[in-house]
């Protein structure tokens, strides 16, 4: 089974990919319940690629203006005043740098329900000196929204991709990164029977090394998630 990273770093592989063979944009759905460390990861992997952005979509009403805006900043362009201006700043910028900006668009369920900010995606996704692509990245909630408000966008996200919650490749990254030993199946498992998310388990971990332990069992793991109330 595939960790949240697997999955980003798969996905950003293959819109890199389609975008050499495909004539229009090309576009990411990913989506998972709340604790699998899908903000954390995105974060870090715009750090690590020259052509990936990470945006937060804002919660309440946001202008196509804003959207502009807040993608200008991600992308290093800054903003003006009005939004042509703003406009014509990013184009400026993406032609300067040879950019072709994969953006991922963080808490996206809360764009999926507005048509007038996906027909602002789609727009500037088929301006050529800009040629954006999104990964989409959002909770639960949005198959569900892609059926109940259809927007031709959808045409071109050509890869779904729904996030395991926990399974024993995550544990194992976990524990690797804070160097700790652990059974990494039995882990996975007692963090499935209790509902933990991956936060949960890192939480754990985290407490398990400030005890100085090197070894993490399943029964020292479940007294420090009681101690923890989880």
């Amino acid at each position: 089974m595939d960790t949240v990273k697997d999955v980003l770093q798969n996905t950003i592989a293959s819109i890199m990919n389609l975008r050499r063979t495909i004539n229009g944009p090309v576009h990411a759905l990913i989506w998972g319940a709340w604790g699998t460390g899908k903000t954390y990861v995105a974060q870090e992997l715009a750090k690590s690629y020259e052509h990936v952005f990470y945006i937060k979509v804002p919660d309440g009403d946001i202008s196509k203006g804003r959207l502009l805006r807040l993608i200008g900043f991600a992308i290093g362009s800054g903003a003006r005043h009005s939004y042509e201006t703003t406009l014509d700043l990013l184009i400026s910028h993406c032609e300067f740098y040879s950019l072709n900006p994969i953006l991922i668009l963080d808490e996206a369920q809360r764009l999926l329900r507005k048509p007038l900010l996906l027909n602002e995606l789609k727009d500037l996704a088929e301006i050529n000196s800009l040629n954006f692509s999104y990964i989409m990245l959002g909770d639960k909630t949005i198959p569900k929204l892609i059926n109940t408000y259809p927007h031709s966008i959808h045409k071109r996200i050509l890869i779904r991709k729904e996030l395991d919650n926990i399974n024993p490749k995550t544990v194992a990254e976990i524990s690797k990164e804070y160097k700790l030993s652990v059974n990494a199946e039995e882990i996975a498992k007692l963090a499935k029977q209790r509902g933990w998310t991956t936060i949960d388990v890192v939480f754990v971990i985290q407490v398990a090394k400030r005890m100085g332990l090197t070894e993490l069992s399943v029964e020292q793991a479940l007294q420090i998630a009681q101690s923890l109330g989880r």
